[in-house]
């Protein structure tokens, strides 16, 4: 995918959801169709546009909604330039605390936002990309994807979902369609993070969002077939020539097996 084309970005009004927009319209051409629930990606969008006039486009959606609003942020979407993208930002804490403890319609709740409503942009966009033989998705996967996180199970449970979600349409895609690749961002110092900080979860490390902002901008502009369907962290060491060399079963989530 060259500079040019369209992303989508969600979750595009505060935290990394904002920087990556702010960070694909510096580094590249495309224009960019930002998504938030509030109306805080309209402010994202003056920014870019006091800077880059006709490039942002903003729109008010909850990603689990599947009515009007969804069809509108599609529409605006396969009317611009090709190739199509997606940087997949929205998402929520849920609740906290044991599970035992949590209320399951917040529990069930938060999944709907994280799963479902990821579940329903990817949906939306796919038939698009799939014509145009072309496009680039990038979901996140966040804390507990990959380990236990105790006391944020409704969180972790979605974002380990989503990396097999990933991986398993990824599969169904082949090679001649879009590619999608899922991202741990590593822990930034956002909104969230506080929240998770507050709530006593364990921070052992954090990163730099332009860390993250970076890795999108790669990964929506450089070669990436080798990372069709993979879950790579921010600080994961890559190349298109490396990438194309991956063993099966690397950057995935896997079963660790006895030999």
């Amino acid at each position: 995918m060259k500079s040019a084309g369209t992303i989508l970005v969600t979750g595009a009004g505060r935290g990394i959801g904002r920087a990556i927009a702010l960070g694909l319209a510096e580094k590249t051409q495309a224009k960019l169709v930002l998504v938030s629930r509030t109306a805080s990606c309209r402010k994202v969008a003056a920014e870019i546009e006091a800077k880059h006039p006709g490039r942002a486009v903003a729109f008010e959606w909850d990603v689990t909604d599947r009515g009007p609003g969804r069809d509108q942020v599609l529409e605006a979407v396969a009317r611009g330039p090709r190739p199509l993208g997606l940087v997949h930002c929205a998402a929520v804490l849920g609740p906290t605390g044991p599970f035992v403890e949590n209320d399951l319609g917040a529990w069930w709740s938060a999944m709907q936002t994280n799963l479902f409503g990821t579940a329903n942009v990817v949906h939306g966009l796919l038939p698009e990309m799939q014509r145009d033989q072309a496009g680039r998705m990038v979901l996140f996967a966040g804390g507990g994807a990959a380990y236990g996180y105790p006391n944020f199970s409704s969180y972790g449970t979605a974002k380990a979902a989503l990396v097999r979600f990933a991986e398993t349409v990824a599969m169904e895609l082949g090679d001649a369609s879009a590619v999608l690749t899922i991202l741990a961002p590593g822990a930034n110092e956002t909104d969230m993070l506080a929240e998770v900080r507050r709530a006593g979860g364990e921070v052992k490390t954090t990163v730099d969002i332009s860390e993250p902002v970076n890795a999108v901008v790669r990964l929506m502009t450089e070669d990436t077939r080798g990372l069709h369907g993979r879950f790579l962290h921010v600080r994961d060491g890559w190349s298109p020539e490396t990438a194309r060399e991956l063993g099966a079963d690397m950057f995935k989530l896997r079963r660790v097996e006895k030999r």
